[in-house]
């Protein structure tokens, strides 16, 4: 006698792998460590650019700074030469001290990249990216002379330019 066919309706109790198969219940542990790994490379690509961009941006604003400052003493200078074409009086119109000069720099307080004024008094300070001014000489004496000091700040190099009033 030939022993009966297994019931196809009947179950096991242990389930078998062929049970599950198509019927996916999550991601697998490498799975998960595969999404991590790609998400953490594109974190430490992401924080990459970001500095970049901002060291750029911050090497342009101390640069844009040093530039108006220039621009501001050669315009103060033109200006006061003028009225003393005209017959004006000058003397008290162009400062003769740094506190004077930084007042008509930075008349809002602007700050440097690394929170700082963004003009200081001396030779500026290359971690802050403050663009220092130094002053010598007084205009009603005619010899006045104004350095504008760039520091070496991020990859930019330190420059120096000194304006001295015309005669």
């Amino acid at each position: 006698m030939q022993a009966p066919a297994p019931d196809a309706t009947a179950t096991n109790s242990m389930p078998n792998h062929r049970q599950y198969a198509g019927q996916s219940k999550g991601f697998t542990l490498v799975e998960l460590l595969v999404v991590i790994a790609v998400m953490g490379l594109l974190v430490s690509i992401a924080i990459s650019s970001y500095q970049n961009y901002v060291t750029s941006a911050s090497i342009a604003t101390v640069s844009n700074n040093y530039g108006e400052a220039v621009r501001a003493v050669r315009n103060q200078f033109a200006a006061a030469d003028a009225r003393r074409a005209n017959g004006a009086e000058f003397a008290d119109t162009v400062p003769s001290d740094v506190p004077g000069w930084l007042a008509i720099l930075n008349p809002t307080s602007v700050t440097a990249p690394g929170g700082a004024a963004a003009y200081e008094a001396g030779l500026g300070n290359s971690g802050l990216g403050s663009i220092g001014i130094e002053v010598s000489g007084s205009y009603a004496g005619g010899d006045l002379q104004v350095t504008i000091n760039q520091p070496a700040f991020a990859d930019m190099g330190a420059k120096t330019e000194t304006i001295s009033q015309s005669s």
